[in-house]
């Protein structure tokens, strides 16, 4: 038997040698965060209703040899150049699906940012007979 903890959080940062509006708007502009989030996770990646605003949502797509997973993100807060918060509804291949709370920081240090990621699962929604990957999210 699998047993999956119910709450899960975790952070990542990152130094960009990059001023926070250019990382910023690697995030909230739809030809520039295509051309890096589904490279990212090296699959056939579609983004399908880009509404960047507090109460927008959008969903990317992607598929791999796996199988078709759906990202359903919906903004919640957004401060142009400092922060973005939004809830992330996944679902993936294998059956598991989850709901997540995600905050992307943009702090100024040297020429360049500090990228601050908090992400914290909010409720597993189904389970499959596989080990969970990761918390939530984005794997």
């Amino acid at each position: 038997m699998t047993y999956f903890p119910r709450t899960m959080t975790y952070t990542m940062e990152r130094v960009f040698s990059a001023p926070p509006t250019l990382v910023y708007r690697a995030w909230s502009d739809p030809e520039a965060k295509a051309q890096w989030f589904g490279a990212l996770r090296g699959v056939d990646a579609d983004m399908k209703a880009e509404d960047f605003r507090v109460g927008g949502r959008e969903r990317f797509i992607s598929r791999s040899k796996a199988g078709t997973a759906t990202y359903d993100i919906f903004y919640r807060a957004i401060i142009p150049d400092q922060s973005i918060v939004f809830e992330c509804e996944s679902r993936e291949p294998d059956g598991h699906a989850a709901r997540s709370l995600i905050s992307v920081e943009f702090h100024p240090e040297g020429g360049g940012t500090r990228l601050v990621l908090k992400e914290k699962l909010l409720r597993l929604m189904a389970q499959s007979t596989q080990p969970l990957k990761a918390a939530a999210g984005f794997y």
